[in-house]
């Protein structure tokens, strides 16, 4: 039987790494069981609360995709609603009124404006009620409602699922936060608790472990390429805006290019070039140079191994920028290997790149 609180607790035990990555995946495998619980009406409602770009929404429309095959086959009408962004109190009725059947589901992904509005969290009550019967009533005239066929009065005999990055210990009013209780009373409340880098980054790697082909199945990535895109994330989580699986994705960018040496596409390393940067070979990823002055022993050797380094474009505007921010302050300690002492002590940003025809 299901409990109306599912709140996991950080484990005090150190964990292997292995071990924490499985204890996400069952954090996720009840998401999975408790959302197909609502699709079968055993629960009535239920919060699904964690940090975003974790994979909550994810888990819980891969259930009602799996549940609405058979209706899409036979040309039915779908039995769950996503419902994203703002939303008001009199566009909730209407919503509850279209999915009020038996074992239909409204999802509603990040759209916390419910939570912050007392006449949509009074509907929400009455639509969750604890009772057999829930009755929601519209006591005002609406024209949207005639127009739309909509009664002022119907049960409702649905369920609902909230996928929210809310704390909502952390909303200050409390009028609000009394409503919140009364709500949370009457779901089934589950949070996930992903809340540090590690256990993100734990995430991320677990989600990779377990999916059949990888995070990056899409991208035709090798374990190796895959591999270097995670280890960026952890090694830059610090600076990165979010942890996520979301921002994981972004990065697929990173993805190392195949070398095109100058010896096959003809351009060489002469004033203005903008090339890869690289350690071996098939190795460049996002880091690139601008030269200035020639340097064509950049571009290979035709007699040896040596394949140079992959020139790919070239500045035609502005070159007495790159200048100045060659002859820029040197920091004397930034930078590892042979770059040590030659990054500048004072990053200059480029904040737009074009791509001219």
């Amino acid at each position: 039987m299901l409990e109306n609180t599912v709140k996991f607790t950080k484990e005090v035990v150190k964990e292997t790494e292995t071990e924490a990555m499985d204890r996400i995946a069952t954090r996720f495998e009840v998401l999975d069981e408790m959302s197909r619980a609502c699709i079968n009406g055993d629960i009535r409602a239920m919060i699904v609360s964690g940090p975003p770009g974790v994979g909550k929404s994810y888990g819980v429309e891969t259930q009602m995709e799996k549940a609405s095959m058979f209706d899409k086959l036979a040309g039915k009408k779908v039995r769950f609603q996503i419902v994203k962004g703002a939303m008001t109190a009199l566009g909730l009725y209407t919503q509850l009124y279209k999915y009020s059947d038996t074992k239909n589901v409204l999802i509603f992904d990040d759209c916390d404006s419910v939570f912050t509005d007392d006449l949509s969290l009074n509907i929400l009550k009455a639509a969750l009620d604890s009772g057999k019967t829930r009755r929601i009533c519209w006591n005002s005239d609406s024209r949207l409602l005639r127009d739309e066929g909509i009664p002022n009065t119907f049960n409702f005999n649905g369920s609902a699922i909230f996928i929210t990055n809310l704390k909502f210990g952390n909303l200050k009013s409390k009028k609000l936060q009394d409503h919140l209780e009364a709500l949370q009373s009457r779901c089934h409340f589950l949070d996930l608790t992903i809340d540090g880098d590690r256990d993100k980054m734990l995430r991320i790697k677990q989600v990779h472990r377990d999916a059949d082909g990888g995070l990056f199945k899409d991208y035709d990535f090798n374990e190796e390429q895959s591999q270097t895109v995670i280890d960026f994330m952890w090694d830059n989580h610090t600076k990165l805006r979010e942890v996520s699986l979301r921002m994981c994705l972004k990065k697929k960018v990173l993805k190392p290019i195949a070398h095109e040496s100058p010896r096959t596409t003809g351009l060489s390393h002469l004033d203005g070039t903008i090339s890869m940067a690289r350690t071996d070979p098939g190795t460049a990823t996002a880091d690139f140079f601008f030269v200035v002055g020639d340097l064509t022993a950049l571009d290979g050797q035709a007699s040896g191994d040596e394949v140079g380094y992959a020139a790919f474009g070239k500045v035609i505007g502005g070159m007495d920028v790159v200048r100045d921010i060659l002859e820029q302050p040197r920091s004397p300690d930034a930078g590892e290997g042979v770059m040590k002492g030659q990054m500048l002590a004072k990053p200059v940003k480029i904040l737009t790149v074009r791509r001219v025809p």
